[in-house]
């Protein structure tokens, strides 16, 4: 899965298209009914897409054996990570900061080693619309995701594994500015109660430079489609080709402004099996003042002077 996490994240965009084409010369060629089969058989997990991804990364190992070497060690190079107080041992619950288009820093510092993250076991949690999509479930298990169930979440962290999660999810999407962070996550209790019931300290992380990355594209089909699908908590995370243009650029060199991930200090909770709502709120404000202090210690000269909570 070299190729495949070093292409990130568009390498599954392009398996999916490929997927998609690929279905569409299946019914001109052999019919409806093989179509149906063939989906069928991926989604009750009989197909796997796995030993073809195994397979296309030995031609280009063989092709080109310094492609992946490259590309990871400009990624390393790309995605900085600074641990403000150390490496926390044991279990911790890690609040990323801002989602960005595609929320690339949680993606590669969790789901990959290509990155200088350290923490380790560690799952990263994704929307659980993302598993509807063929061959999802597989990859995700692959890049130590899990879906965004709150009971699935917590049983991570009842293993002693920590457990990463984008605050904001993708409906902070839409705040994403440059030299910005504009955080949708005023109203969020799901976390904080988990927090609280498994007694898992928090950590926030802020990192600096997703939201300059990518471009949401403002096409107006693409805006339609966005609007219905945030009511039920999805998201089409399409950056605009221009903004793409510098990731592109990552096999022949490192982004010219590299985003610098910030690992604050863990947040103590003790733990209360049945939190009631002022419990989950006062944490929530607690874990509010860390992360603006943070911000404030950390951020870079061009960004803003305040980190906005809406």
């Amino acid at each position: 899965m070299d190729v495949f996490n070093a292409s990130l994240p568009f390498s599954y965009w392009f398996l999916a298209l490929v997927f998609f084409l690929g279905i569409g010369l299946t019914s001109l060629i052999f019919g409806i009914i093989t179509t149906v089969i063939i989906i069928v058989c991926i989604y009750c997990e009989i197909i796997h897409i796995s030993p073809i991804i195994d397979a296309i990364e030995k031609c280009v190992l063989f092709f080109n054996p310094v492609y992946v070497k490259s590309v990871k060690s400009h990624l390393r190079e790309s995605l900085l990570v600074e641990y403000e107080d150390g490496v926390p041992e044991g279990p911790h619950l890690f609040l990323f900061h801002p989602h960005g288009v595609i929320s690339v820093t949680n993606i590669f510092h969790v789901g990959t080693t290509t990155t200088d993250w350290l923490t380790r076991p560690i799952k990263g949690v994704v929307t659980k619309w993302l598993y509807w999509l063929p061959f999802a479930k597989e990859i995700l298990q692959r890049l130590n995701a899990v879906s965004a169930d709150y009971n699935e979440m917590k049983s991570v962290l009842e293993k002693n594994e920590s457990l990463s999660l984008t605050l904001g999810g993708v409906k902070e999407i839409f705040y994403s500015e440059p030299n910005t962070m504009k955080l949708s996550i005023k109203n969020k209790m799901g976390a904080f109660r988990l927090a609280l019931e498994t007694g898992t300290p928090l950590v926030p992380v802020l990192s600096y430079g997703e939201n300059e990355l990518f471009e949401i594209s403002k096409n107006p089909l693409i805006m339609y489609l966005q609007e219905h699908l945030i009511k039920y908590g999805a998201c089409l995370p399409i950056p605009t080709i221009k903004s793409c243009q510098a990731w592109f650029k990552i096999p022949w060199a490192p982004l010219e402004t590299p985003i610098r991930t910030v690992v604050g200090s863990p947040i103590k909770v003790t733990k209360v099996v049945k939190p009631t709502t002022e419990e989950i709120v006062a944490l929530r404000e607690i874990y509010f003042v860390a992360l603006k202090d943070l911000y404030k210690r950390t951020k870079p000269e061009t960004y803003k002077d305040d980190l906005e909570i809406v």
